[in-house]
């Protein structure tokens, strides 16, 4: 700032070096007298220009560092852009940026409802935070109403130097002291969305180049409101495309995955008997060990297929993640130059999951991040419990969550690309299928989760993934079973495979049982009413779940309990993860095994049922 005495002075300073001087009027003569005048005249006048000049270059230097403060502020909002956030959200953090950078003591922003009848305060930020957070979101307006009301009616902007001189001014519930006050409307294309609020404490404290640049500031946020609503609608479409898409998938999966399974119940049914009639010292043991592998890395393989269908539905258990997303990263980074780093915090909340669903995921973002390093490097692998806070994000809702990240080194992703990472059939490596990601995104969807991926191109990439903590602190353990359960009685197979009913005739008899078949649910309940009724019932049926073309186990199980309360039933499906597999005692069974069979777990299900009282 430059002071006004330094001017003077050197205004002075300057006619004194030039041989002038103020002098006395009375010592001249009449003719000096009058030069002297002129003089002393035109050192006044100088005076008052320079002091106009002072006052004009001050003006303009604090009009710069409002400018800046506006622009800085402007720069900062127009980032907010970039991420997804909820409106709430957006307008919370564009109210504390304009608090910050412009010193208001109170600032808002009020938006119309669906019906364009009322105003409410949708966010704002203040001094006094704490008391405003209080009441803040109780602050509702009719349109008209109060000095906002009115803006939002009119579309014109109102400036109170002194709200106690201004009738129309009234004091809100909002926990704030307000003096002066400037109200903008917030315009999207002529239509009025809402008004944002600057205020202060004391009257008098707006000047006329201030409330020009707040003008043009509500119009910047305007936009800015506009573009967030219109990301948030993107993202929601994208969602829904993305969702479409791996629904298409899945009818094309489920189709391939039922038959390959099938097939791969004959095969390794055949495998498990043969294996159960011969030494295991002869020479075509080892055979068909390494052809049972092998037919059990193709079961793998369909049940990534299924995840995409709608029987990819997760059989959810309590399950502590830390161990399984452990074994996972170091079963995929085996034989790699990869080293693995794990994070995790203690007492990590258990979640409702699927291990095997799960621990596909883990495996398929591990081998992803290796990809993304082909010299070599570190994949950190993070677990941690986090709380959401409501409006804190426009994915992920309010709740405890156990969040898993997977961070690498690598490549990154470029930006353009990072919104159709979790396409299907997407990828930009040469090898692959560009399934993995999507399986995974499909996963976690279906565990009530989310996964968000953050890279920057030539640094690296972090997917994160929040999985919903679970309310139970039991954890449900699995114990491995290496028994084979011989029995007896009669037991009827339904399925409309001939290749699985002959596999499964002789995996049956061999463990002691007499079998009879029906093709599809209608036959399947016309044999067992007529054994019912000539005194030779069936001990137990096994119904497959999916019968094309024909009724399928949960309809004929409906009709057969109708008949025979007691009836035992066992389903049974390639769908592993069909919900109807999950939750079968609702639906009336009292057993489940998945197909591929294999021969001890069919035997221990068998046992197990035939064995209820």
């Amino acid at each position: 700032m430059i002071e006004k005495y330094s001017i003077d002075q050197w205004i002075e300073n300057s006619f004194t070096e030039k041989g002038y001087s103020p002098v006395s009027l009375d010592k001249l003569s009449e003719h000096d007298a009058m030069i002297a005048k002129k003089i002393n005249n035109e050192i006044q006048r100088q005076k008052k220009y320079s002091h106009l000049c002072i006052n004009t270059l001050n003006n303009a230097e604090i009009f710069y560092e409002k400018s800046i403060r506006v622009f800085s502020a402007l720069i900062k909002i127009g980032k907010l852009n970039k991420e997804i956030l909820t409106l709430e959200i957006f307008c919370k953090k564009t109210t504390q940026i304009l608090s910050d950078e412009l010193d208001f003591d109170n600032c808002s922003i009020m938006l119309k409802d669906e019906r364009n009848e009322y105003l409410k305060v949708i966010a704002g930020c203040s001094k006094n935070e704490n008391e405003r957070q209080k009441t803040a979101k109780k602050t509702i307006l009719k349109i008209g109403e109060g000095i906002a009301g009115m803006v939002a009616e009119t579309g014109r902007y109102i400036f109170v130097p002194d709200v106690k001189n201004e009738p129309k001014f009234f004091e809100m519930d909002i926990g704030v002291k307000i003096g002066s006050l400037l109200s903008a409307p917030l315009v999207n294309e002529n239509e009025i969305i809402g008004v944002i609020n600057f205020s202060h404490l004391l009257p008098e404290t707006f000047d006329t180049e201030t409330i020009r640049l707040l003008i043009l500031l509500s119009e910047y946020i305007s936009q800015m409101i506009t573009m967030n609503s219109m990301h948030n609608k993107l993202y929601e479409w994208q969602e829904i495309l993305r969702a479409h898409k791996l629904e298409s998938l899945g009818i094309l999966a489920g189709g391939i995955a039922h038959d390959f399974n099938n097939i791969l119940t004959a095969i390794l049914g055949n495998i498990s008997l043969v294996k159960m009639w011969i030494n295991p010292s002869d020479k075509i043991y080892p055979r068909l060990d390494a052809v049972e592998r092998a037919s059990i890395r193709a079961i793998d393989l369909t049940q990534q297929l299924l995840t995409f269908s709608k029987g990819g539905a997760p059989v959810k258990k309590t399950t502590s993640v830390v161990e399984l997303i452990k074994d996972s990263a170091e079963f995929a980074l085996r034989g790699s130059n990869i080293k693995c780093e794990f994070n995790v915090d203690e007492n990590i909340l258990p979640v409702e999951a699927d291990k095997g669903q799960l621990s596909q995921v883990i495996h398929n973002l591990v081998i992803n991040a290796e990809q993304a390093m082909p010299d070599g490097g570190k994949i950190i692998i993070s677990v941690n419990n986090i709380k959401i806070k409501k409006h804190e994000s426009l994915r992920i809702p309010e709740g405890m969550y156990v969040m898993i990240s997977i961070r690498d080194s690598g490549t990154g992703i470029p930006k353009e690309l990072l919104d159709k990472i979790f396409d299907p059939y997407f990828t930009t490596k040469h090898k692959g299928t560009g399934l993995g990601l999507a399986i995974a995104y499909s996963i976690i969807k279906n565990h009530s989760g989310f996964i968000t991926v953050d890279s920057e191109y030539g640094k690296g990439s972090v997917f994160n993934i929040y999985l919903p903590a679970s309310d139970t602190e039991s954890i449900d353990e699995e114990t491995s079973e290496d028994k084979l359960y011989k029995g007896k009685g009669r037991v009827l197979v339904m399925d409309d495979e001939e290749m699985v009913r002959e596999t499964i005739r002789d995996m049956l008899v061999d463990l002691g049982y007499e079998v009879e078949f029906a093709i599809e649910g209608l036959e399947a309940i016309k044999k067992y009413k007529e054994a019912k009724l000539s005194d030779k019932p069936y001990d137990i049926i096994i119904m497959d779940l999916t019968v094309p073309g024909g009724v399928g186990g949960k309809d004929a199980i409906k009709e057969i309990l109708e008949f025979d309360p007691s009836a035992k039933a066992i389903v049974s499906s390639g769908y592993s993860n069909d919900p109807v597999m999950a939750n079968y005692q609702t639906y009336g069974f009292l057993g489940v095994i998945t197909k591929p069979y294999e021969f001890k777990k069919l035997s221990k299900e068998l046992y197990k049922v035939m064995n209820i009282k």
